[in-house]
């Protein structure tokens, strides 16, 4: 599969997993030759390329929105989403914006230049139309903002489609410090027991556990969670949290995306 053949994300869900893989390839060429040439911001958008081609090959772009906070990840969404024959043209007069904008694509229903805006925004977003989700790809630099965890506040006070992915590659504009940094940090070194959990409960659900015994492995785990392992931020908001995921391969981030997006 050619880059060229991609008109539209639909075209993305006709395609395998090895046509995927290979196209995401194909968009880290495109994206280093082009700001080897322009400039702009290559680290972080080299870093979210199967994230891009996970999100559009799995929910109903534009149908479904998607908000990028910050803008500088999101050079592969801008050539996926039909933009990639003008790619060249990233930052130069009259040229494709080096951010998300409406007035270049229906694509991008918000400007991100910035960080922290991403959350608040897609809250207004999922509140304009309930039958459709929206996401929120927030950067760990981005996780810090006052604006994003005023936003975080908010979303449990409201029946919304949203979606929260922390993309989590340790990089601000410098390296990350403080408090937030060490948590996510913590999520990563609990991820095998996370994964451990998880299919010790997919092996009692098989199980015809009595109602008082299936009650007690309960509090049994929720002991383990309060006293052995520290308690993810995003559970402190009652929101979800599940992770964390590799996010960049392909057969981690469609499955999860497939199943994220069947929720209410």
């Amino acid at each position: 599969m050619s880059l060229e053949k991609i008109a539209s994300p639909e075209d993305l869900k006709k395609l395998s997993l090895p046509e995927l893989e290979s196209l995401a390839g194909e968009l880290r060429s495109q994206i280093i030759h082009t700001v080897g040439k322009n400039g702009g911001h290559l680290a972080s958008s080299l870093g979210a390329v199967e994230l891009a081609l996970a999100i559009h090959t799995v929910f109903d772009t534009p149908h479904d929105a998607v908000v990028w906070d910050v803008g500088h990840q999101a050079y592969a969404h801008k050539i996926l989403t039909g933009r990639g024959r003008d790619f060249e043209t990233l930052r130069k007069f009259d040229g494709l914006s080096g951010f998300p904008n409406p007035a270049e694509s229906v694509f991008d229903p918000m400007i991100a230049g910035h960080a922290g805006t991403a959350v608040s925004s897609a809250m207004g977003l999922a509140a304009v139309d309930r039958n459709r989700k929206v996401v929120a790809v927030v950067g760990d630099g981005a996780l810090g903002c006052g604006l994003t965890l005023e936003a975080l506040n908010n979303v449990s006070e409201k029946d919304r489609n949203l979606i929260v992915i922390v993309n989590d590659n340790k990089m601000s504009i410098a390296p990350n410090k403080g408090a937030l940094r060490t948590h996510l940090n913590n999520l990563v070194t609990n991820y095998r027991f996370n994964r451990f959990k998880s299919r010790i409960k997919g092996v009692l659900r098989r199980i015809p556990w009595h109602e008082a015994l299936f009650g007690f492995i309960r509090r049994m785990e929720s002991v383990i969670k309060h006293t052995i392992l520290p308690e993810s931020d995003f559970e402190f908001f009652d929101l979800r949290y599940v992770g964390p995921f590799d996010g960049n391969r392909l057969d981690d981030l469609l499955p999860i995306l497939h199943r994220l997006r069947a929720l209410d």
